[in-house]
């Protein structure tokens, strides 16, 4: 005896089970079945979270590299771009960075990026020093215009230094910020430069900046070291974010000896010879104080 059943199926009673099936999931029971992980792609993620990623670029055709452009906004990873080997050979031979960004015609904070992990050779360096002393033009910073500058430096830094002792002694907030500036700048005549990986910590000082010494939006740069494993689009649009840059003041460049695949560097310069004469006099307040400065309670 054959029965027939709905949807034109048919089953023959005599060969059918007689005793109940235990009922089984369905192919896509969701009480049944772990989620699948998945992740969007970047054409998806553009339509469900556009503002976490960056503006696209229309990109041409490959264009001749200027060796004048400083990689303003750009990822410096171009193989053929030969500035950054030759940047690593003349630090190791002994040269100041100064030295390599005039030959190169690059920014020094831009060398600063590239040779970050050279060594000096120190036999190197003495046999160019000779040289220079022997008459050789190396093009060292040397000269009356040089001194000048320097003279000019070391008196507003003096200036500044006998300004910021009240406000290290009445404003925690001035003296707090001036703390992470002495931490993590490197400050020279014509420009200062402050190393970190941590967002916060440039945004910090930035902000700290703003409030106590403005300068031109023009004249700060960032340059971000990445290790291999970092996109360098999404990086450079993360950290312009977070500081307020404009995407063209902000450069990346592959780190060479990076401790992991996920490590970033920053390296933020300030050029600014008025800021970094400044700077350079409330740190030495800061640090250094006079010897005759009166006692303030929980001061420095």
């Amino acid at each position: 005896m054959v029965t027939p059943l709905s949807y034109g199926v048919v089953m023959d009673t005599k060969t059918a089970p007689s005793t109940p099936v235990a009922a089984q999931p369905a192919l896509f029971d969701a009480d049944a079945h772990e989620p699948i992980p998945y992740a969007l792609t970047a054409r998806a993620r553009r339509e469900v979270a556009p503002q976490v990623l960056p503006d696209l670029r229309v990109i041409g055709a490959p264009a001749v590299i200027d060796p004048r452009s400083h990689g303003a906004g750009e990822q410096l990873d171009d193989p053929r771009d030969t500035r950054a080997a030759r940047a690593r050979a003349l630090r190791r031979a002994g040269l100041d960075l100064a030295d390599i960004a005039r030959q190169l015609d690059v920014d020094e904070l831009i060398v600063r990026a590239w040779v970050g992990d050279v060594a000096v050779d120190p036999e190197l360096r003495r046999r160019i020093r000779a040289g220079a002393a022997g008459g050789r033009e190396l093009s060292a910073p040397e000269g009356a215009e040089h001194d000048e500058a320097r003279a000019a430096f070391e008196l507003a830094r003096a200036a500044a230094c006998d300004e910021a002792l009240d406000n290290l002694a009445t404003d925690p907030g001035f003296a707090a910020g001036l703390g992470l500036v002495a931490a993590t700048a490197d400050i020279g005549l014509h420009a200062l430069t402050v190393s970190t990986s941590r967002r916060e910590v440039l945004a910090a000082l930035l902000r700290w900046l703003a409030a106590y010494h403005p300068v031109e939006a023009g004249r700060i740069r960032l340059v971000l070291r990445l290790g291999p494993g970092v996109a360098g689009d999404l990086a450079r649009h993360a950290w312009s974010g977070a500081l307020g840059l404009p995407a063209d003041a902000v450069t990346s460049t592959r780190w060479r000896a990076a401790p992991d695949d996920a490590a970033v560097e920053a390296l933020l310069r300030i050029a600014d010879p008025v800021a970094s004469a400044t700077l350079a006099g409330w740190c030495d307040a800061l640090l250094e104080p006079p010897s005759d400065l009166p006692d303030v309670p929980g001061g420095f």
